[in-house]
Formats: C-alpha cells, sequence, structure tokens
C-alpha cells in the first residue's frame, strides 16, 4: 500500500479530529454522516443519467439538515428582523 494509499485517509480523519476538538461531538457527527452520504451516492448535475435521482436525493436530505439547522440556531427570532442599530 505504501505512504501514497495513506494519505487520503490521514487527510480526511485529521480533518474529522479538527472539527470534533473545535465544536463538538454532534458536529463530528454530523461531519461523518454527510461524508458517508455524498460518498455513498452518486451525486452528479446531469438529470439524464439513471444514478441522478439518488443523488438529488441526497442533496435534498443534505439541504434539509441545513436549514432545519440555521432555523434552530436562530432561536425564536424571525429571519428577517429590523435592524437594531436605529434603537
Amino acid at each position: 500500500m505504501g505512504v501514497p494509499g495513506l494519505l487520503p485517509g490521514l487527510r480526511s480523519d485529521t480533518l474529522w479530529v479538527l472539527v470534533v476538538m473545535r465544536y463538538g461531538l454532534v458536529s463530528g457527527a454530523l461531519c461523518l454522516f454527510v461524508y458517508e452520504l455524498l460518498r455513498s451516492y452518486p451525486v452528479t448535475l446531469d438529470a439524464s443519467t439513471w444514478c441522478s435521482g439518488y443523488g438529488f436525493a441526497a442533496l435534498a436530505i443534505l439541504a434539509a439538515i441545513v436549514l432545519y439547522a440555521f432555523r434552530f440556531s436562530l432561536g425564536g427570532r424571525p429571519f428577517l428582523a429590523s435592524s437594531r442599530l436605529d434603537d
């Protein structure tokens, strides 16, 4: 196998450890989930291929997670609130 075969694994493991150390275990678990999701399903923008439905479904799942996390991060505040600079 040699050193060139170890470099991609080392790179992804290093990224995962940095995410876990900086942002926490939940973010690390989500990082692994997104990695496996994008690795498992063929993501293509060519809608005429036979596998495009699987890729679009994977992207839809990812978009739903991102939108839910964004809405949760607002903490009940409205998405487009008036600026507080006028106060």
